[in-house]
């Protein structure tokens, strides 16, 4: 994509303004601490006491294979301590304890239209692991989403963070549509590349999707409810560099619209 195209994509998380990148998960401008305490909404539900859920996804999921990272969310913990969060004044992420896919909780990141500079997100730099095979998969609904022509950000993947390699790939939905955008290189010099859903496919607002982004041999492929969306090479080679995943609502294109996505079983594999 062109320089035009990109400036209307509004910033990476690697251009979040200076202060806002915390340590061990504390946020910034009114997020909710990321410090692995216990959050809920008040939904209907157990108590989130932070213990292992047995029969929950993750714990199933381990069962059967090793995978570098899983969150179901069902102890209560948005995350780990070694996960940051930073959320703009007024934009909310929580363990809420209703409308979850795999009980007894899901996370929830809310927007109100009053948020200026609206995001909303968790992120982790995974240092010392140089995949040459990264997969991403998680459930997730958009419950509110301003309209067709307004366009979010749900989840990131940066490798060579803040260099001039720096190569990322960004997963946008609106209303109407979903693509997945590549892009190489720090601004002015950043080179776009897009890749829209084949058929049109998009996830529908208000339903429950599981979605499934992998990055093996140069080449992006993307699964929506086990159907191909992507299968295409990328246009710049993947180094086997450390990754920072960001998931949640990274960046919404324009303020005043309220945005709210819900997320279950998260499970980042890296090979």
């Amino acid at each position: 994509m062109g320089s035009a195209a990109c400036a209307a994509c509004s910033t990476l998380l690697g251009e979040i303004p200076e202060g806002t990148r915390l340590e061990k998960g504390n946020a910034y401008d009114g997020g909710l601490p990321g410090d692995g305490a216990p959050q809920d909404d008040g939904g209907i539900g157990d108590p989130g006491d932070g213990a292992v859920r047995p029969n929950s996804y993750c714990a199933t999921l381990a069962s059967t294979k090793t995978v570098t990272f899983c969150r179901d969310f069902d102890d209560g913990r948005i995350f780990s301590a070694d996960f940051n969060i930073a959320a703009a004044s007024g934009a909310t992420i929580l363990a809420a304890t209703n409308e979850a896919l795999s009980p007894p909780r899901a996370l929830v990141v809310d927007i109100p239209a009053s948020v200026q500079d609206p995001h909303a997100l968790m992120y982790r730099y995974f240092d010392g692991i140089k995949p040459k095979d990264i997969t991403l998969a998680f459930d997730m609904r958009i419950e509110l989403a301003g309209s067709n022509a307004q366009e979010a950000r749900v989840f990131e993947i940066i490798s060579q963070f803040d260099t001039p390699n720096e190569h990322a790939l960004l997963f946008h939905f609106n209303a109407g549509s979903a693509h997945i955008e590549e892009v190489f290189g720090l601004e002015p010099n950043a080179q776009w590349f897009d890749y829209p859903f084949l058929g049109g496919r998009h996830m529908e607002t208000g339903k429950w999707s599981r979605v499934e982004v992998r990055i093996a041999d140069n080449r992006l492929t993307a699964q929506l409810d086990g159907i191909k969306v992507v299968d295409q090479p990328l246009h710049k080679a993947w180094a086997p560099e450390p990754v920072e995943l960001a998931l949640g609502l990274p960046d919404v294109k324009y303020p005043g619209f309220a945005w709210r996505a819900r997320y279950d079983n998260v499970v980042l594999d890296l090979r």
